[in-house]
């Protein structure tokens, strides 16, 4: 028995260099809008079906997550987050979007510009392009410390 198979990527995908590069590039930009506090920016990122399931605080969907920005940005906490250096893992979700996962770091900024590291977490992204824009539908984020 002799089978052909196909290694032309399935119709609609991107090559994966090109997937990295349009995850990673929408995922910081959307850290970049939560770290300096661009709710408008932020909003975009999201789907409004987000589901953001998290080992510390449950359970929370798009308003929520834009109300705690709101909160924390109001009372003056400064974030910063890094992404574990050789642990983002991009992968497509063929006729959905794609996946992303990780390990990431968020740095609370003090008033003087120092930072001190408030929690290390792994993170699990599902990307999907509505619209032809990417926004992120699910989110587990867990193994805080």
């Amino acid at each position: 028995m002799k089978a052909d198979v196909s290694l032309q990527p399935a119709p609609g995908l991107l090559p994966h260099a090109k997937l990295v590069e349009e995850i990673t590039k929408v995922d910081h930009e959307m850290f970049d809008a939560f770290d300096k506090c661009d709710q408008t920016s932020y909003a975009n990122a999201l789907s409004k079906d987000l589901e953001f399931y998290q080992d510390r605080t449950g359970k929370t969907g798009y308003d929520q997550n834009l109300e705690r920005l709101k909160e924390r940005c109001a009372e003056g906490i400064q974030l910063r987050r890094e992404v574990v250096e050789n642990t983002l893992v991009i992968n497509a979700v063929p006729g959905y979007g794609a996946i992303e996962a990780g390990m990431h770091r968020f740095y609370s900024r003090r008033k003087d510009g120092t930072e001190h590291l408030d929690a290390t977490a792994e993170f699990t992204s599902i990307w999907s392009k509505e619209s032809g824009s990417w926004k992120l539908v699910r989110i587990i984020s867990y193994d805080h410390h």
